[in-house]
């Protein structure tokens, strides 16, 4: 979520799993398309804004209000936004 992929080691681990795993890129550009092996099926580009893109996500798998819970505990006393 939100790499460049360019700093090691995170950005060796999708090229490090084995090829049946599903690979996932939240991210505000598409990068490196080839570790994720877009074409073959094997990964999926989620493209925008990291935190809209997660509670988009989130609320498509029914997971809103655990996430809008986690997100006022996280935040509370601080000046974050998620």
């Amino acid at each position: 979520i939100g790499t460049s992929l360019q700093v090691e080691p995170f950005a060796s681990i999708p090229c490090n799993v084995r090829d049946e795993v599903p690979r996932v890129l939240i991210n505000n550009v598409l990068v490196r398309p080839d570790t994720f092996d877009f074409g073959k099926g094997r990964g999926v580009a989620l493209i925008g804004d990291c935190q809209e893109v997660v509670v988009q996500l989130a609320t498509l798998l029914g997971w809103g209000a655990e996430l809008d819970s986690a997100s006022k505990n996280w935040t509370r006393g601080r000046n974050h936004r998620f």
